[in-house]
């Protein structure tokens, strides 16, 4: 697994790297601390998880946002989540409508919570602050596949570009698939499957049901 860490503040990227590597101990962590960086590496290696920190120094006009902005319109198989100390519901809605995977807050009380977002991102889950999902809003218990609710197939691979934000026409390129297929044959039956009318509404439901999206 490659990981991308981006946080221009050295003893938090320090802490969350060790984090990291306590989760995946295989795990080969790529650090940035500026966009810059963060882009060099995306372009040199095939980066699985990116965390990007949305608030890097003043003097850097870039953001992890504008990271995020990035692996989306590389269309980039590599699940962005976003860190911040702020868990707003705006700010998380408006990093899920820009293409992230999920988003971890930095103020959460004690490593043990932090790990266990991070464990829940590594093995294919969505995880989202209690602000977008409610305090008691998360299924616990084993991971669900997608599989075990029927969608099988290509569809899981469609629901896996689609939790990423890729746009149909993206869609249907990454599976040598028309546009219109993608649309009407998939996209529009996995809303429906899940009872939701867009995608940022869609992670909010796969989070809650702790549903494990496997990469292609």
């Amino acid at each position: 697994m490659k990981i991308l860490l981006l946080e221009n503040q050295g003893i938090v990227r320090a802490g969350f790297k060790a984090l990291l590597k306590e989760t995946v101990p295989s795990a080969e962590v790529h650090e940035a601390a500026d966009y810059a960086q963060a882009i060099a590496i995306l372009l040199d290696t095939p980066i699985d998880f990116a965390f990007l920190d949305i608030h890097l120094a003043d003097e850097d006009v870039n953001t992890g946002l504008d990271v995020l902005h990035y692996i989306h319109a590389q269309a980039l198989a590599t699940r962005a989540v976003m860190l911040s100390i702020y868990d707003d519901e705006v700010t998380v809605m408006n990093c899920l409508q820009a293409g992230a995977f999920g988003y971890i807050s930095k103020a959460m009380n004690g490593d043990s919570l932090l790990q266990e977002a991070l464990e829940t991102v590594l093995q294919g889950q969505v995880f989202l602050p209690p602000s977008v999902i409610g305090a008691s809003g998360v299924t616990r218990g084993l991971a669900k596949t997608p599989e075990a609710l029927g969608i099988k197939g290509r569809a899981v691979d469609v629901l896996f570009y689609l939790c990423q934000g890729y746009s149909n026409q993206q869609i249907a390129n990454k599976l040598s698939l028309a546009e219109n297929t993608v649309r009407k044959d998939y996209v529009s039956n996995l809303l429906k499957r899940f009872n939701v009318k867009s995608r940022t509404q869609l992670l909010v439901e796969i989070a809650r049901q702790g549903i494990v999206i496997p990469k292609p």
